[in-house]
Parts: C-alpha cells; structure tokens; sequence
C-alpha cells in the first residue's frame, strides 16, 4: 500500500513535467517551421545577422594571428650601444663584463668592426663597392638584452653618459610600437563588436515584433482563454534562438570562406619576407562561443521585444 501511495504521489509530477516538456518541444519546433515556410523573408535576416556576427570574428581572426606572428618573431636586442671611434678590443671587453654585471641586463653580445663589416657587406649588397674602400669606419657594437624591456629608457639614459659610449639605439622601438597598434586594434575590436551585438539584437527585435502584429489575433485568442504572457511569449523566444543560432552557422561559413580567399595572397606576401606565416582560422572554442554569442543575442532580442509588446496587448 505505502508504495502504491508513493507511486500515485508521483504520477502528477511526471505528467507536469511531461506537459513542460510537450509545450516547449512544441513551441521549439514550431518556431523553427515558421522559418522555414518563408525561407525569402527569414533568409534575409539570417544573411544580415550572420554578416555582423562573421565581422567582429574577422577581427579576432586578425588579431590572434598578429599575435602569433609577434611571439614567433625574433626579438631584436633591446638596447644597441656604437663604442667611441678608435675603441680598443681591451676596452670593448672591459666594457661588455661591467655591463654583464648590472642586474638590470640579462645579456650581452660584442661585435667588432670587422664582423660588422663582414654583415653590412652581405646584407647591403655594396661588397663590391666596399672592397675598394680604405679603412673600416664602423666601430664597436654591444648588443644588450634587458631582464625588463620596460627599464629600456632608464638604461638608455645611464648609458649615454659613459666615456666609451657614442650613441645608443633602441633597436625594439618597431616591435613596441607594432605590439602597441595590436593592442589599439584588439580594443577597437571590442567597440565594434559591442555596437554590432547592439545591432543584431535590434534586428532580431525588430523581426519579432512584426512576428508579433502578423499573430495578433491568435495572441489575444489565447490570452482570453487564460495563457500567461510566458506562454504567450515563448515561441518568439524559440524563434529568436533559431535565428541567432543559424546566423552563427552562416558567420562561421563566412569567416571560412574569407580564409580560404585570403590563404593564397597572405602566403606569397609572407614568402616575400623569407617567412612561411599560415593564417590560422577560429578554434574550436572560438567558434562555439561564436554560435553561442548569436543565439544569446538572438534570445536577448526577441525576449526585449515581446516582453514590451504582449504587455501592451490587452483584449480585454
């Protein structure tokens, strides 16, 4: 008897939850045929959604793959120092071990006049013309890698106050700035981002509410029958959802598609360089919060209009 009693206790429970599950199943698939009766209207806003979903995902794209071309780049000695004309090896070396002994340096590399002669020759393609020339006029270089590239100011400073000292270089000075333009690019990409999320959810809003005015009559049907506005509300929800999620498929197809298209030149260009750069696409991460990101904003979207708008239905 005690289990029949618990049974019977039960049963109204699953049948709540099964009636839950009916009506969202229905308003679910419901929503997702509305789309598709009217492939032309719906196609329409999905290609637009998925264009604004596909452009900030470019810039990410664009942005890691800057990324990693900087941390695969060699990085160049923070601070160059030109010795005194006519400096000595003796003083060079004295100079470099002083150096190697300063907490704030990490590395230090010598490079005499004649080896940088011998790269100037390779490099500038005037070995003919130097092979004629009197004397060597470059000088002795110390090649200087700091513990912290911040302090390359202060070191810079210190240094050019030394007697064997002739001039200093910052030679990092591309790389910073480079590194300081990824940074501007990478918040510019979260301004845009913000104003295209805006976007799709006024676009997303916008549909539901002429979804809304086509439905009328059958909204007020149902509220005279009793249905709460939760009801009432939950397939434009649903219908929200299908958009923001088939506009992040269709941004993801975009953002293979522009790879693929800018693979080739991208290749050649690095080749140029001496480089085999390889632009790499969204990661599986990237693109699930992709989809993600489109059915949030296609939920947030229609949740902002039919809340507003079944409130101000009355049919009584």
């Amino acid at each position: 008897m005690g289990a029949r009693r618990e049974i019977h206790r039960e049963v109204p429970w699953r049948n709540a939850m099964r009636g839950w599950l009916r009506s969202h199943a229905y308003s679910l698939f419901s929503a997702l045929g509305r789309i598709i009766h009217r492939p032309l209207d719906q196609g329409l806003t999905i290609a637009v959604l998925a264009v604004a979903l596909a452009l900030p995902a470019l810039g990410l794209v664009a942005v890691q793959n800057g990324s990693h071309l900087l941390a695969g780049a060699a990085r160049p000695a923070d601070l160059l120092l030109f010795l005194v004309e006519g400096a000595s090896q003796e003083l060079a070396t004295d100079f470099a071990d002083r150096l190697r002994g300063d907490t704030r340096v990490l590395a230090v590399e010598t490079r005499s006049p004649e080896q940088a002669l011998d790269e100037f020759r390779s490099l500038s393609g005037f070995a003919d013309a130097l092979a004629v020339a009197e004397g060597n006029p470059l000088p002795w270089v110390l090649s200087l890698n700091l513990d912290d590239p911040t302090l390359v100011e202060a070191v810079a400073e210190s240094l050019r106050d030394q007697s064997e000292v002739d001039a200093v270089i910052y030679e990092g000075a591309w790389l910073t700035r480079l590194q300081g333009l990824l940074a501007l690019a990478e918040r510019t990409l979260w301004v845009v981002g913000a104003l295209l999320a805006i976007a799709v959810l006024l676009i997303v809003g916008n549909t539901v509410r002429l979804e809304i005015a086509t439905r009328l009559e059958e909204i007020e049907v149902s509220k005279l029958i009793g249905a709460s506005d939760a009801f009432v509300r939950r397939p434009f929800l649903y219908a929200g959802l299908w958009l923001g999620l088939t506009a992040g498929l269709g941004a993801l197809v975009l953002v293979e598609l522009a790879m693929w298209f800018l693979h080739s030149p991208v290749e050649v260009l690095a080749l140029s360089y001496g480089s085999s750069l390889t632009l790499a696409g969204l990661s599986i991460v990237d693109a699930l919060a992709l989809i993600a990101c489109g059915m949030l904003l296609g939920w947030g979207g229609a949740w902002l209009a039919s809340a507003q708008r079944l409130r101000a239905i009355d049919p009584r």
